[in-house]
């Protein structure tokens, strides 16, 4: 399938709006069979880079996976 945006395949913690920016992208949920799965991604994990570049919310993840869709990126994540 030719995705014409990025995709992960899991969902993340909704947060109030006023918190959006103060909180970082942490997963909620991972869908079977999906590049978040295949990564080993698990709820509970938090997105803290891609590429390299640091993300420090949800609205700057989802950016940063719809700028590069169709490419194969480095997550890092932070498990606790």
């Amino acid at each position: 399938m030719v995705r014409s945006r990025g995709y992960l395949g899991c969902a993340l913690v909704a947060f109030p709006y006023a918190l959006r920016h103060a909180l970082p992208a942490t997963i909620k949920a991972v869908q079977d069979d999906s590049p978040a799965a295949a990564a080993g991604l698990q709820p509970g994990d938090r997105i803290t880079a891609v590429d390299g570049e640091p993300v420090g919310d949800p609205l700057t993840l989802d950016q940063r996976l719809r700028s590069m869709a169709g490419r194969t990126v480095k997550l890092t994540r932070d498990r606790n």
